[in-house]
């Protein structure tokens, strides 16, 4: 019946799937029918999403910076080397 056992197992994996793919079908439809039975508002408010803020264009740019100022160079950091204490020395 079955050419190899990969069939089989094409053939379970299908079924499962249309199991899963009923239940979430009957799932949708009890959503439908507590949203239905809540009244036409609770409906119309759940059916459309907020609006989004708008986005920042590249047009819109950053106030720019006081004339004359020079930004602050970056702190310096020293290295590891030099903060870590000499390995003691051998007699």
């Amino acid at each position: 019946m079955f050419d190899s056992p990969f069939d089989f197992f094409a053939i379970v994996i299908a079924i499962v799937a249309l199991i899963f793919a009923r239940k979430a079908m009957n799932q949708v439809a009890a959503l439908q029918a507590r949203l239905e039975a809540m009244g036409p508002a609770a409906a119309s408010a759940t059916s459309a999403p907020p609006p989004l803020p708008p986005l920042m264009t590249f047009e819109q740019t950053p106030p720019p910076a006081s004339p004359g100022v020079a930004a602050e160079p970056p702190p310096i950091v020293p290295d590891a080397e030099s903060i870590a204490p000499a390995a003691p020395s051998e007699p």
